[in-house]
């Protein structure tokens, strides 16, 4: 049975209870333990925050290093298809049964809003995890067909599409976007660890 410290069990006298005397019964104190057991490196107690890290990024790089961010992209593809790269993928869209495609001429910007239904609807195009949006029709409907692969990196906007959704992209297309050379098909294929963006599944 456990005392609380400072007072004496029922059937202890606390004038002759010695504690050296019971040395080899005593449980282990906390202390103990943390003295006895070699300390190791564990992930259930990693608890830094992210802030934290930003600062060791931070740090790292201002030390010369060239630290590696994981990049979001969504490529249009000269087949006529929009395909969000797998950061994109695995941080936004996992839900995703559809999307809304629009087109600000006068920003030249496309809207993609991301919808966890599908409809049997014109300007809902549907979307399959890990595969390119089919969107040929969308893009030659506003004149951005275009005979070269080109990524650019989306802009999340929590505000756009209303208050019945949670935001979607915005893909400024008078930025410089990024020339996929090659097999549209084959790039499909890498991870965006190699700056491909395409499908999701790799």
């Amino acid at each position: 049975m456990y005392s609380i410290p400072g007072e004496a069990t029922a059937n202890e006298d606390p004038d002759t209870n010695n504690p050296s005397d019971n040395i080899n019964s005593q449980p282990r104190t906390d202390a103990t333990k943390e003295e006895d057991t070699p300390k190791t490196l564990s992930k259930e107690n990693d608890s830094t925050p992210e802030p934290t890290i930003d600062k060791i990024s931070e740090s790292l790089t201002d030390d010369g290093f060239d630290v590696f961010h994981r990049r979001e992209f969504i490529t249009i593809r000269e087949d006529g298809q929009l395909a969000p790269n797998s950061t994109v993928v695995e941080e936004y869209l996992a839900d995703t049964e559809a999307v809304i495609l629009a087109y600000n001429g006068d920003d030249s910007e496309i809207a993609l809003i991301p919808l966890e239904q599908d409809y049997d609807r014109g300007d809902v195009y549907t979307y399959t995890n890990g595969h390119p949006i089919a969107a040929r029709s969308f893009l030659k409907d506003n004149g951005l067909e275009s005979d070269e692969t080109i990524r650019y990196p989306p802009e999340l906007d929590d505000d756009i599409g209303g208050e019945h959704v949670d935001g979607g992209f915005r893909i400024d297309l008078d930025q410089e976007g990024e020339v996929v050379t090659g097999d549209a098909s084959e790039s499909d294929a890498d991870s965006d660890t190699a700056d491909d963006a395409a499908t999701a599944d790799q």
